[in-house]
């Protein structure tokens, strides 16, 4: 619901009949969801960050960026080629970035760079819960942001990049964060960063919410040509749609709830004698 929002509240100042439908399928959406829940497990209490952007996704030639913050395992204690067992996220960062940013490196080094500036704060927080932290680690899918921020590339063209985005490179080279580079299809953070169709919704859910099917090691990429229905949702593609819009109904969700959402005004209202 964060790129929604996001993608929304950019277009309020010039509202179309697009953002209108966009409006009414993210109430859809939410009316056909009523009851999300997010497992928490007992962990070392480490402070975990994987960071993600998508280049010009947003009107106006703008990027936006996204993280999944979560608490587990260091890397440092578990085995090698060995991930932390994944938890429910304790913060989502998802922002539209006002630049206009000249390459996908820079948009990523942006995400890294919001990251850390989300995860300071909560550092402290758990340190002074009584959990020292080590070096947070954050995973990004980029090679060129990995580089620059662990300064094992030259600098040529990225000089040009914001400048407060290389701040994320002194807080390497200071012990407070860790990057690292691993593939994109497991980055948790890159269902923040786009809009995806209702397939894919539908496909990731047991993955971030506690659902009957839900594991805590599921894969997070799966085959496209296999798609994961959610239990107790409508796996029929020909939903009801309305003015263009598909309408996810459940089974156990309110008539009320089930029912497209009319913008069309009432005349003449019933008077409610309760």
């Amino acid at each position: 619901m964060l790129p929604a929002l996001g993608t929304i509240a950019s277009q309020q100042d010039a509202p179309t009949e697009q953002t209108l439908e966009t409006v009414i399928q993210l109430l859809n959406y939410a009316a056909s969801n009523q009851d999300p829940i997010i497992r928490f497990h007992a962990s070392e209490m480490q402070l975990l960050i994987e960071s993600d952007a998508s280049y010009l996704s947003e009107a106006k030639a703008r990027s936006r960026v996204a993280g999944f913050h979560y608490l587990s395992t260091h890397p440092s204690d578990l085995p090698a080629n060995t991930d932390p067992p994944n938890n429910g996220p304790i913060s989502i960062p998802c922002k539209i970035i006002r630049n206009v940013l000249a390459s996908a490196a820079e948009a990523e080094l942006a995400g890294l760079f919001i990251n850390s500036q989300e995860a300071i704060p909560e550092r402290y927080t758990l340190e002074e819960l009584g959990h020292e932290q080590k070096a947070t680690p954050i995973v990004t899918d980029n090679a060129t942001a990995t580089g620059i921020a662990n300064d094992n590339i030259k600098q040529r063209q990225s000089k040009s990049m914001e400048m407060r985005f290389f701040c994320i490179w002194d807080h390497v080279r200071r012990g407070i964060f860790m990057v690292y580079h691993k593939p994109g299809r497991t980055n948790q953070a890159d269902y923040c960063t786009k809009h995806h169709s209702r397939k894919h919704h539908y496909r990731v859910r047991p993955h971030y919410f506690h659902t009957e099917r839900s594991n805590r090691f599921l894969p997070l990429a799966v085959d496209d040509d296999e798609p994961r229905i959610e239990p107790g949702s409508n796996p029929d593609p020909d939903l009801p749609t309305e003015s263009g819009v598909r309408v996810c109904s459940v089974p156990h969700a309110s008539a009320s709830a089930r029912a497209p959402i009319s913008t069309a005004p009432v005349a003449n209202p019933p008077v409610s004698e309760h």
